[in-house]
């Protein structure tokens, strides 16, 4: 739905955010994802914890099913086996 212009500062936005929540952690635990529910879709921002891709962007059209449920049931799984050894 977004132009590359606009994707991009998306990411940026969120990668933002998301170091921003980080500095919460020592009162209130690991930051693991934010959730933002536009009208149309919902964008997930997973920290991830690589040096090269610290965090991973994904969206789901709003009619999918229980987006917090697939991220950690799914997504949060998955990422634990092939990207970071632990989540």
């Amino acid at each position: 739905m977004l132009t590359p212009d606009e994707a991009q500062l998306s990411f940026i936005d969120s990668a933002l955010k998301m170091r921003i929540r980080e500095a919460r952690e020592p009162k209130l635990g690991k930051v693991i994802c934010s959730i933002t529910l536009y009208e149309k879709v919902s964008y997930a921002t997973i920290l991830v914890n690589s040096e090269d891709y610290p965090i991973l962007m994904t969206s789901f059209d709003n009619k999918s099913p229980d987006h917090r449920s697939l991220i950690l049931h799914k997504i949060l799984p998955l990422l634990s086996h092939h990207l970071i050894g632990t989540v």
